[in-house]
């Protein structure tokens, strides 16, 4: 089940910062883009989350490290961009321990994919 959202303008976006914050009753993985941008989240199995941007790039090689995240008390076991050059796409790509449920939002240049914990 892939949903997308609306894009404003068609130049390329950029993915400026991927994070983790532990909340009380989630895990939130949250996506900073220069803008409000096109989206795809999907499930390929029951352990990973993608969250696909089309037309987009990573300015900064920095912003491509692996956040590893098996040190906390949380379903996310890591955190991983992938920038395509070809097909011009950035992947975010978070795994998971156990298969849990999930809710996300688009917040301006934010996106929040909270994981149940």
């Amino acid at each position: 089940e892939a949903i997308k959202t609306q894009l404003r303008g068609g130049k390329q976006a950029k993915v400026v910062w991927v994070g983790f914050q532990k909340l009380l009753a989630a895990s939130r993985v949250f996506i900073k883009t220069d803008r409000v941008v096109v989206y795809t989240l999907y499930k390929p199995n029951p352990a990973q989350i993608v969250v696909e941007f089309p037309r987009a790039t990573v300015p900064l090689r920095n912003n491509m490290r692996e956040l590893t995240t098996s040190a906390f008390d949380t379903p996310v076991s890591r955190i991983r961009v992938h920038e395509d050059p070809k097909r011009q796409t950035v992947q975010v790509l978070i795994d998971l321990r156990p298969p849990v449920s999930y809710i996300y939002r688009q917040d301006g240049p934010y996106i929040y994919v909270d994981i149940e914990r």
